[in-house]
């Protein structure tokens, strides 16, 4: 470091954001509170600091984070972070440090809203962050899809912060390559399937869920909507050349139909593989005069059973929810 780095660390304070919030959101910050660290920013967060508040006096020592030992404040409001005392004094000591020392355009707190719950002290004229609102681009979090994946968050906090001059104090943590994961999109419209390939975030995968928006509905592609991945035993055999995951728009569930067919040995496999071919048919047009479709081929392999070796024909189908 060279003496004029030395010099500026020196007069940043300890933390370029400290994250408060209500503990029913805990999940969600602590997902915002890794991202930030990740992207090399000193963040506040209590389970990052748990060696340093042990044994300290509370009240005092978060009223020095939640002032001058942070550049900015993220409050994520809710009802509960506007009724639980400890958020309270969070947000009092917050609010009044940015009225003692103010920088001009540089707010101080900054909040982001769960809810609309007022919060006493702050105008309701001042600009935040609604988690509940999508921009082009953002997909929701599968764990409350009330809400944007923390990972924008992320984003947004990191460009706030590097708009006030705040720069990440030490390099990014190396993650995978966030390119996009080929995959299958299945919908069921008019009583027929349709598919259609594409990409989507690694985390679309991780956490089986992805999102299509209105505003990014193109001429025969798929609906808006919210599709769920499937597991392998059912996305795999609807393009079983390909092997990409497959997700289902959530309106419809999967299911897959199967015939065993026994191959004894020195048995025509082709005549055998036609014969379980034609009983899955058989049994899937069954399925689809109750209101299912098939959502790819009906295709035959060899299977090894504890009855000797067969021939197995499978069929995915979708059935709308509201027939359930």
């Amino acid at each position: 470091m060279t003496p004029e780095e030395s010099r500026l660390s020196a007069t940043l304070p300890d933390y370029d954001v400290a994250l408060s919030f209500a503990g029913e959101h805990r999940r969600y910050v602590g997902k915002v509170a890794e991202g930030l660290r990740a992207k090399g920013f000193a963040v506040f967060y209590d389970e990052f600091e748990r060696v340093n508040l042990i044994g300290q006096e509370l009240i005092a020592y978060l009223q020095q984070v939640y002032s001058h030992r942070s550049a900015t404040v993220a409050a994520f409001i809710s009802q509960e972070w506007v009724t639980k005392p400890w958020t309270g004094h969070e947000r009092q000591t917050a609010l009044a440090h940015a009225l003692l020392h103010s920088t001009g355009d540089l707010p101080f707190l900054l909040p982001l809203r769960f809810d609309d719950t007022p919060v006493p002290g702050l105008q309701s004229t001042v600009g935040y962050e609604d988690l509940r609102r999508l921009r082009s681009g953002e997909r929701r979090w599968r764990q409350d899809s009330r809400f944007k994946h923390p990972t924008y968050v992320v984003d947004f906090l990191a460009d706030v912060l590097g708009s006030r001059g705040l720069s990440p104090r030490h390099a990014p943590v190396e993650t995978e390559d966030e390119g996009g994961v080929p995959h299958l999109l299945a919908w069921v419209q008019e009583g027929k399937s349709f598919t259609s390939q594409g990409l989507v975030p690694p985390v679309a995968i991780e956490e089986g869920v992805t999102e299509i928006f209105p505003d990014e509905v193109q001429e025969d592609g798929p609906p808006a909507g919210r599709y769920e991945l499937l597991p392998p035993s059912l996305g795999v055999p609807i393009n079983p050349n390909e092997g990409l995951p497959v997700f289902l728009i959530d309106t419809h569930n999967a299911y897959e139909k199967t015939w065993t067919q026994p191959l004894p040995q020195g048995a025509d496999e082709p005549a055998v593989a036609d014969v379980a071919r034609r009983r899955v048919q058989d049994a899937v047009d069954q399925e689809t005069i109750k209101g299912a479709v098939p959502l790819g081929p009906t295709f035959t392999r060899g299977l090894q059973t504890p009855l000797g070796l067969a021939i197995v024909g499978t069929c995915i189908l979708a059935k709308s929810k509201d027939f359930d």
